[in-house]
């Protein structure tokens, strides 16, 4: 069975999947240098010729299944019925689509829509897009594989966080309600009125990368004790006063949670990056004691397995809390668990409703290919440079190099296939990393390191090969890697298997039988703005960097030739 899932609205993604197996996902943003978050722009004929590139047609494809959204009204997502629309070559086409799936029943998950639209070539099927995120993230874990039951978790933009436990055995999907009435959305609203995010010069999709920002940014902060019970007693007294939960209500409550925070932090005069990090402590102490009291409620027989998904897993520091909490046996967050996984969450949906539960057979790197391109009369090419000669070029020069291999990992975080890299031994590299793209000078440079040295370096340093957990760089390293130290002296380590990537693994063994250092600075490679770099042309009219290497060949500035500079950097060449 050939299934296609596809997301139309931002995070746009279309996806194949052969009964059970991704063949590939690509995500709208890491096409032509388009725009982060993008929305679906190919046609159904762009489509179709991308779908070339893997030797399928639509004539190919069994289901096609449309990921579900929301009418908005104002802030509040409605369950009335939602439309998008999906150009053609002759105009624009409107498709209904399952309902977005706030305060999803258990039974409501896997609950089929069956549609055929006058325009659309194709009859197609659409799951709530809180489904996508449910289903997807348990298809793609290790309790799948194992066939385990699991608790599953999804908090996005437009909900609060809504728990469901899946009892594999009896297939049967249960809701345990949602942990507290806050949106995701409060993340960015609150902080986009403080400065460095105030609201002024954002546009929509700048918008959507607050949260990232936020998150490092709260290290220049401290944790006021004294607001922080402020803000908890104004939550309990809000929280006394609802008695009835729908979208409309938990929005409400979310924009008065916010207002009510913003005014206590204003009253006692706080610092914007005290009040940010408050802010921050707050929802995370929220999370893990309502996220308690739920699992309390509902005790379960066997390892305590958690499924998290929605774009507020990408935080990593809430990640750490709920796997340092101990409430949980096994926590697992995909690699793409924001709206850029939900063509395949969707895929899954369809897949499960045909053949029953099974587990997503997978890659994380089954994105784009690199396209072909020209190279720019200015520079030039060295084939056949291996990565123990690239270990050297970045240990002698000290010179990041975009690292492009094969296909693009899923999800937002570059894994080493849309990569810069470059040695973490200068305290100076993350300064030149974050002017190199562009990028705020808090903003933390992430190491990627061997998986087994890992321990030896990060504090806990476990496998964390999608790079979705914090990690404590261990003092006996500090001086030895600052460009990897953020300001508290953590770490978003990405570990890399020998299995894992092999390419990029050979090339950290390299560097550290170089340096003794076992890591290297891995930032994504991409305009500002944009999606990952798809040809290595895009990299050399961007210009920001000297180097490039692209599947074996080296591509540098023709200045950087002369016979001296190769023989400083590869003696005998």
């Amino acid at each position: 069975m050939i299934t296609c899932g596809i997301k139309l609205t931002h995070d746009a993604a279309f996806c194949i999947m052969e009964d059970n197996r991704l063949l590939f996902s690509i995500e709208i943003e890491k096409l032509h240098n388009n725009r982060r978050y993008s929305k679906f722009t190919a046609t159904l004929e762009e489509m179709e010729a991308l779908l070339g590139r893997y030797n399928i047609r639509f004539a190919d494809i069994d289901r096609m299944v449309v990921d579900g959204w929301g009418v908005w009204e104002g802030n509040t997502v409605t369950e009335d019925k939602p439309s998008l629309s999906m150009k053609l070559a002759t105009g624009q086409l409107n498709l209904e689509v399952a309902p977005y799936g706030f305060l999803l029943k258990g039974d409501q998950v896997l609950e089929r829509r069956h549609f055929h639209s006058n325009g659309f070539p194709f009859s197609y099927s659409s799951y709530p897009h809180v489904s996508g995120h449910l289903v997807g993230a348990y298809a793609s874990s290790p309790f799948a594989v194992a066939q385990e039951n699991a608790f599953l978790l999804v908090w996005d933009g437009a909900t609060a966080p809504q728990l469901f436990h899946w009892d594999v055995i009896r297939g049967k999907m249960e809701a345990l309600g949602v942990l507290m009435p806050v949106t995701g959305n409060i993340y960015p609203g609150f902080a986009s009125c403080y400065e460095p995010f105030t609201r002024e010069g954002f546009d929509g999709n700048e918008e959507k990368g607050i949260a990232g920002k936020v998150m490092a940014y709260i290290a220049t902060g401290r944790v006021a004790a004294d607001l922080l019970q402020r803000f908890e007693e104004h939550y309990r007294h809000l929280r006394q006063q609802l008695q009835v939960m729908t979208p409309a209500s938990v929005d409400a409550f979310t924009w008065k949670l916010s207002d009510g925070w913003r005014n206590l932090a204003a009253a006692g005069g706080y610092e914007a990056p005290d009040v940010l990090a408050t802010f921050h402590a707050a929802l995370q102490k929220l999370l893990i004691s309502s996220l308690e009291a739920c699992l309390h409620k509902h005790p379960v027989k066997g390892p305590v397995n958690l499924a998290y998904s929605g774009g507020c897993a990408l935080n990593i520091k809430w990640n750490n809390a709920i796997r340092n909490s101990r409430l949980v046996d096994h926590i697992w967050v995909p690699p793409f668990p924001n709206d850029s996984g939900n063509a395949i969450g969707m895929a899954c949906c369809e897949v499960t409703n045909a053949l029953g539960i099974k587990p997503l057979r997978w890659n994380v790197y089954s994105g784009p290919e690199i396209v072909a391109s020209t190279i720019h009369p200015d520079w030039q090419e060295r084939e056949n440079f291996t990565t123990a000669q690239l270990a050297r070029l970045l240990a002698v020069t000290g010179a990041p190099v975009v690292f492009l291999h094969g296909a693009a990992e899923l999800g937002p975080r570059a894994l080493g296939a849309r990569s810069i890299l470059a040695s973490p031994a200068s305290p100076f590299m993350k300064g030149i990393l974050n002017e190199v793209k562009f990028r705020e000078h808090y903003r933390p440079v992430a190491p990627v390191c061997m998986e087994e040295e890992a321990p030896a370096v990060f504090d806990p340093g476990m496998p964390d090969p999608y790079m979705l957990f914090e990690h404590q760089v261990r003092k006996s390293w500090i001086e030895r890697i600052p460009a990897v130290c953020h300001l508290d002296n953590t770490a978003r380590v990405q570990t890399v298997s020998r299995t894992g990537h092999p390419v990029l693994y050979s090339l950290l063994s390299a560097f550290r039988d170089i340096t003794g250092i076992p890591l290297l600075c891995n930032t994504s490679a991409n305009l500002n703005g944009s999606g990952f770099f798809p040809d290595v042309r895009s990299v050399m009219d961007w210009g920001r960097t000297d180097y490039i290497w692209c599947n074996g060949s080296l591509y540098y500035r023709k200045h950087l030739s002369a016979e001296q500079h190769w023989e400083e950097i590869l003696p005998g060449c």
